[in-house]
């Protein structure tokens, strides 16, 4: 800014002119960046920040993973999107298999319960203390055996 006052010329020239000096000296590379990033160099800074400087990753790691980001990332999008769709194929499947070993067990369990009362009822009718039927108390089925109260 004291150089534009100096001068008597316009921000813009000075802008332009320190671009040129740049370009003499070889050090138009951040310019550059600055294009080819649309004026977003922060972030290409903070990436370099977070891995050079911090994590202490050499310049050589650091354009690998930038080349993997920019070549091989965007074919491994639908990959992933895949083996997501995949896996809730397989969980979809683990929760059906799940419910259906609740429902077995269930299903077992109340025919175990259903053994249970017949046998019961067998047992009953046959060891009474008077040698005669007796009809079952109220809490307990034949389930499906017939009803020898009314011969």
């Amino acid at each position: 800014m004291d150089l534009v006052t100096k001068l008597d010329i316009l921000q813009i020239h000075v802008t332009q002119f320190r671009f040129e000096y740049w370009k003499l000296q070889g050090q138009d590379i951040l310019e550059s960046l600055y294009k080819m990033t649309k004026g977003q160099i922060t972030s290409l800074l903070k990436l370099h920040h977070e891995l050079v400087i911090k994590r202490g990753m050499s310049y050589e790691a650091t354009a690998n993973i930038v080349d993997l980001a920019l070549c091989k990332l965007p074919y491994m999008e639908p990959l992933y999107e895949q083996a997501n769709e995949e896996e809730s194929r397989k969980q979809d499947g683990v929760d059906y298999l799940e419910n259906r070993k609740y429902s077995l067990k269930k299903e077992i369990s109340s025919l175990e319960e259903e053994k249970r009362k017949r046998i019961f009822a067998s047992y009953y009718y046959e060891h009474n203390e008077t040698n005669r039927l007796q009809p079952l108390p109220s809490s307990y089925s034949l389930l499906g055996l017939p009803d020898l109260s009314t011969l």
